[in-house]
């Protein structure tokens, strides 16, 4: 049994999202923790330093906005229940209000697994893409963390992304502990850096994989670590990717913060992220 987190903004909630995270939770027959997060920042303006010398009707204004975003949360808060009864999810609620970032940062202390969709901000503006959330979130995590496209298909393949450090291969070692039952098809996805063409451990990589996979395909790509992952994945369907150490500038060019950027950018598929 797993501790599966899941993330969710109240105000922007969409019952079809439980659809895959209830796929999620069967494969690693697991428990749902959804967390139903709402950002503290907009009620702060009702306070008296922010109204004082306020035109009445600008009052009134912020007010209504206040009201209408206590409703809309409560309606998603409803839509959340009554979803999850009618798919007999089984899992519990923590409805959360604070600052986003830090509220899932601690959620994430006490999973095994952080589930979390690709475009979610907590912003009422115009965002970066990713959004800095997400972006903030696979820097923190203090577990894995599995970002979820839009739409999920059954994967079918894992790539490893690999480079021989410390940091992919804890990655790969957590996805497998966690989907280890899932008869995968793996490729362990390799571009060769400081003139090192060969995959760094080849030989207690492979022992290692073989323990539990079959069907293996070591792959050296050659370019541009950014440009090489990318064309890789962009010909893939029903894969996931993994990757460590996101945003950890000590770590290797190949899993920098941008590499992972352009593929939650412009892949649709799962990634899984992970690090110490």
């Amino acid at each position: 049994m797993k501790k599966i987190v899941v993330i969710i903004d109240a105000l922007n909630f969409k019952e079809e999202l439980l659809d895959t995270y209830q796929h999620i939770a069967n494969i690693l027959k697991g428990m749902l923790t959804i967390v139903f997060l709402e950002d503290e920042n907009g009620p702060e303006l009702m306070v008296p330093s922010f109204t004082e010398g306020i035109p009445s009707y600008k009052h009134e204004i912020v007010l209504k906005a206040v009201r209408e975003k206590e409703r809309l949360i409560k309606e998603k808060a409803t839509l959340l229940e009554k979803g999850c009864k009618e798919r007999n999810i089984s899992c519990s609620f923590h409805k959360d209000k604070g600052i986003p970032v830090d509220e899932a940062i601690v959620e994430s202390r006490f999973a095994d697994l952080l589930l979390i969709n690709r475009d979610i901000s907590f912003s009422m503006l115009y965002d970066s893409n990713p959004p800095g959330f997400l972006k903030n979130i696979l820097t923190d995590a203090q577990c894995p963390v599995l970002v979820l496209p839009d739409k999920l298909t059954d994967f079918k393949e894992v790539i490893f992304a690999y480079n021989g450090t410390f940091s992919s291969m804890f990655a790969i070692r957590q996805f497998i502990h966690l989907f280890a039952e899932l008869p995968l098809k793996v490729e362990v996805a390799y571009v060769a850096e400081n003139n090192l063409h060969a995959i760094p451990h080849k030989k207690q990589l492979k022992e290692y994989l073989d323990t539990y996979y079959s069907t293996i395909e070591y792959k050296e790509l050659k370019g541009e670590a950014d440009e090489a992952i990318m064309k890789l994945l962009s010909g893939k369907k029903n894969c996931i990717v993994t990757f460590g150490a996101y945003g950890r500038s000590r770590f290797s060019r190949f899993f920098r913060r941008s590499s992972a950027d352009n593929i939650l950018r412009g892949i649709d598929m799962p990634v899984f992220i992970t690090h110490l």
